[in-house]
């Protein structure tokens, strides 16, 4: 009986799935390594572009509001003789340096007209 059990046991241990392949265990995180890794460059991929379209998104949004681009379409900056911005009226005889997109030019208002808006 003793020898009977002692076989039985040792069957028993022989047949446990680690034994019977001592290299699945480590197959199967093989396995589980390969499909993370291909996950986290998917993940990584998508990131980037994600990304790199934002990117180009904020560029774009920033050149449309660049102040040369604003020039480049035929608008016009006035400043004062004292480099101040003229956002208001100008007194006739006034000095001021009207600057576009190719050429900065010194004028002297010769009338001045208010508009409303």
């Amino acid at each position: 009986n003793y020898l009977e059990s002692q076989s039985q046991l040792i069957e028993n241990i022989r047949s446990r799935p680690v034994l019977a392949s001592p290299f699945g265990f480590i197959e199967t995180l093989e396995e589980s390594v390969r499909q993370l890794r291909t996950r986290v460059f998917e993940i990584t991929e998508f990131r980037v572009e994600k990304a790199a379209s934002e990117i180009s998104k904020l560029h774009s949004s920033a050149r449309a509001l660049s102040p040369q681009l604003t020039l480049q379409r035929g608008f016009s900056v006035v400043y004062d003789e004292k480099g101040k911005l003229v956002t208001g009226a100008l007194a006739t005889g006034e000095q001021i340096v009207i600057r576009n997109s190719k050429a900065e030019i010194s004028a002297k208002v010769i009338a001045a007209k208010e508009t409303n808006g």
